[in-house]
């Protein structure tokens, strides 16, 4: 079972924020930089390059990769002038933005990037320390709001909507996607270390609570306890599925 958001975009402009899809609601502040172009993209034709660096798209001022998605997918299959700066001279180009659906069948723009700069080795490990560190706490925070009823269950997701987000995610590029599944693979380690029986947060519970007692639990209880764990993990991931069914109706 994933966690996830249904309104994902279909897009390589996904991955400038996926971790929406994840119920993670960060918005990175990170610079307009292009990091890769997809082939025959829309930017791609306007001979938009790598590292460059969006200024303003129409009279649109750009302080973040995250106002270029904004901007972007409010303005499907429209012709607009892109400004960037490329070795310190800035040019302007003629962009014809495409289009894609979400998953509610709503028409949005796209362009065809992603974004990201190059950092050394030693400034990687700090930076995938600190990213793993921060969504593991919002991973914790998520689940906090589900259970106080903060955010809806229906940001729930199984294995069609990851299959589905894996899918768009790879068509933006190798990267996006590797990093995706990082992504995954810290929220489903946190949420494995849960106190919930069957996981392994639960066998370490309940390890903790016979070192407490100096002796193990019943083994009538300790059934219990773990049929009750598997009932509610099943069930969870029934409903998961049902969501990822239900989006397509």
């Amino acid at each position: 079972v994933a966690i996830a958001v249904k309104d994902f975009l279909p897009s390589p402009e996904s991955q400038s924020n996926p971790l929406k899809y994840l119920g993670l609601d960060i918005e990175y502040k990170m610079r307009p930089i292009i990091g890769s172009v997809v082939k025959l993209g829309p930017a791609q034709i306007a001979e938009i390059k790598k590292d460059d660096i969006v200024s303003k798209i129409g009279n649109k001022e750009i302080n973040y990769a995250s106002d270029i998605k904004n901007i972007i997918s409010k303005m499907p299959n429209e012709n607009v002038f892109i400004d960037i700066i490329r070795d310190g001279d800035l040019i302007q180009l003629p962009l014809k933005i495409g289009s894609s659906k979400d998953v509610d069948g709503n028409e949005i723009g796209i362009m065809g990037i992603t974004f990201g700069t190059s950092r050394s080795f030693l400034e990687s490990i700090s930076k995938g320390a600190y990213e793993t560190y921060n969504l593991s706490i919002k991973t914790l925070q998520f689940i906090g709001k589900m259970l106080t009823g903060n955010m809806g269950t229906e940001n729930l997701s199984g294995p069609i909507g990851i299959a589905q987000m894996a899918g768009n995610t790879a068509q933006a590029g190798f990267v996006p996607f590797m990093y995706l599944m990082a992504l995954l693979s810290i929220s489903l380690g946190v949420l494995n270390l849960l106190p919930i029986p069957v996981l392994d947060g639960g066998q370490l519970t309940l390890l903790g609570v016979e070192a407490i007692r100096g002796k193990p639990l019943a083994e009538k209880t300790e059934n219990l306890i773990y049929t009750t764990g598997a009932l509610m993990v099943g069930a969870l991931m029934i409903f998961a599925v049902f969501n990822d069914v239900a989006r397509f109706f």
